[in-house]
C-alpha cells in the first residue's frame, strides 16, 4: 500500500471514530484501518496527527463541494433579454441542482462525525448574490431598491425551494417568482385588495 493509500484510509476510518475520540488510541486506529500500528506511526507521529490529516481533508472536501463555480457560469449564461419571470425560474431551476448536488457529495463522501446531510438549504453563496444581481439589472429602472439588495431577498426566498421533500414540502418556485414580484396580496382591480371571506 502506498503512503498516500494508507493516509486516505486513515482519514476515511477517522470519519467514524470521531465520537470516541478521548479514548481513542493509535493501535485501535490501526485496527480500524487494518494496518499494523508501526506502519501508521511510521507516517503519524500520533493520535493528533491523524486528527489533523482529518481536518484539513474534511476541510477541503466541504470547500470544494460547496464551490458555486459551475452554477455561476449557468447563472451568467441566462440570457437577460428574457422576461424577468422567466430568468428568475432559471435562477431557482439552478440553486436547486446546487443543493441536490451537494446534498447527494455529502451523502456518498460525508465529511462530518454527525453524517446529517439533510440540511434544508446552504447559505447564500455571494457569487450566487452578484449573478443574481446582474440578471436584475436589465428592469433597474422598475425595482424599488437596489438590484443587489433585491438579490439578497430573492435568494433568501428562494431556499425554501431546495428544502428536502421529506421533511418539508418546497415551496413550488412560480410561487416564489410571483411573491417576490408581486407580494402577497391578491388584487381583484386596481387599488382594491381582496379580503378574507370576499
Amino acid at each position: 500500500m502506498s503512503s498516500e493509500q494508507l493516509r486516505h484510509r486513515v482519514v476515511r476510518a477517522v470519519t467514524h471514530l470521531v465520537s470516541e475520540w478521548d479514548t481513542m488510541t493509535t493501535s485501535r486506529i490501526a485496527e480500524v484501518v487494518g494496518v499494523d500500528e508501526a506502519e501508521l506511526l511510521a507516517m503519524f507521529a500520533d493520535k493528533d496527527a491523524v486528527m489533523q490529516a482529518w481536518v484539513s481533508d474534511m476541510t477541503a472536501h466541504m470547500m470544494a463541494t460547496l464551490d458555486p463555480a459551475a452554477e455561476v457560469r449557468r447563472l451568467e449564461a441566462v440570457r437577460g433579454d428574457q422576461p424577468v419571470e422567466a430568468r428568475l425560474l432559471q435562477v431557482i431551476d439552478i440553486l436547486r441542482a446546487y443543493a441536490e448536488r451537494v446534498r447527494t457529495e455529502l451523502v456518498e463522501h460525508p465529511a462530518q462525525p454527525t453524517g446529517r446531510t439533510d440540511r434544508r438549504s446552504f447559505g447564500i453563496q455571494p457569487e450566487f448574490q452578484a449573478a443574481v444581481a446582474r440578471l436584475l439589472e436589465p428592469d433597474e429602472h422598475h425595482l424599488r431598491l437596489p438590484s443587489a439588495t433585491l438579490a439578497e431577498l430573492f435568494l433568501s426566498m428562494a431556499q425554501s425551494c431546495t428544502r428536502v421533500p421529506n421533511e418539508v414540502q418546497p415551496v413550488r418556485a412560480e410561487h416564489v417568482v410571483a411573491l417576490f414580484l408581486h407580494g402577497a396580496l391578491v388584487r381583484t382591480a386596481p387599488g382594491v385588495h381582496d379580503t378574507p371571506g370576499t
